[in-house]
């Protein structure tokens, strides 16, 4: 698959074609756990009759599976690239730079600013 702008990947007929092969089955087994955790499987079944599974108990994010600040920062740094209007390279970095030093910040509105640069 070719790497484009995020928009143009979302029209890519390729992913298009593969979204249309995915089926959501509903386990109402999982679906019984405490409402903090709801339990996933993920099943891949290929052209050859292999099936590959696994399964998720606390996805990403969970107290008990805690996102890191270097995920988070490669997360906005490419869900940046999905804004209406892109920001400069240089406006995510002081954005980054700026929250992960959030203790020193003493006005959060200059974070919504950097934004809208």
């Amino acid at each position: 698959m070719s790497m484009g702008t995020p928009m143009r990947e979302l029209r890519n007929e390729g992913i298009l074609r593969l979204a249309s092969r995915i089926k959501t089955i509903l386990n109402e087994r999982l679906d019984d756990a405490p409402l903090d955790v709801k339990p996933q499987i993920i099943e891949i079944v290929t052209r050859n009759g292999r099936c590959f599974n696994l399964r998720v108990d606390y996805p990403k994010g969970n107290p008990r599976n805690p996102v890191t600040s270097d995920e988070l920062v490669q997360s906005f740094r490419s869900m940046a690239g999905y804004a209406a209007k892109p920001l400069a390279r240089s406006t995510i970095d002081r954005t980054i730079e700026t929250i992960l030093d959030l203790e020193k910040v003493q006005d959060v509105a200059g974070i919504a600013r950097l934004l809208r640069a």
